[in-house]
């Protein structure tokens, strides 16, 4: 009887699993980074498999970083990491994370960039003027609303940090 239990027990643990995999899948996937110099900027490229939105970021200081979360999104193996060494861009890494698409891109300092949606792609420019500063201009085309990368004066400086990482309404 406990065979029959644990067999029957089994057959169902399989017959679930296909069903929950389509469940949780992505409907779409980034597929391809491309970095090209353009002029006195960087542009970098994200190709998606079916448009996206806009995502929110952030930024993370000390090395600089700039992190952009899609949701709904699963990253393809062969897309995880991209070697740029472009202007101010250096590398750009990809991860599934919690059922989103987690983007980094690390920098040699704050930069001025915009970000921008092209049918499946969206492209991210990035100034090579080589003067760095201490809050990036940021311009966003698309749906989504502005960040404010500015730190706030009146915080210290690590505050800042677990702000940026933890924003409160």
């Amino acid at each position: 009887m406990k065979t029959i239990k644990q067999s029957v027990a089994l057959a169902i643990l399989v017959a679930c699993t296909p069903a929950s995999s389509l469940v949780f899948a992505a409907d779409k996937q980034l597929q391809n980074i491309t970095a090209q110099a353009t002029g006195n900027k960087t542009e970098v490229q994200l190709q998606f498999s079916s448009p996206v939105q806009l995502p929110q970021g952030f930024l993370m200081e000390n090395p600089s970083r700039l992190v952009f979360d899609f949701p709904a999104t699963d990253v393809a193996p062969n897309t995880r990491s991209k070697a740029v060494n472009l202007g101010n861009v250096q590398t750009i890494d990809a991860a599934n994370n919690q059922g989103k698409a987690r983007v980094v891109v690390h920098l040699n300092g704050l930069v001025n960039h915009t970000l921008e949606s092209r049918g499946n792609t969206v492209v991210m420019l990035f100034d090579n003027n080589g003067k760095q500063q201490t809050t990036p201009n940021v311009q966003r085309s698309g749906k989504a609303s502005a960040d404010n990368f500015a730190p706030h004066p009146n915080r210290p400086p690590w505050r800042r940090k677990i702000l940026r990482l933890y924003p409160q309404p």
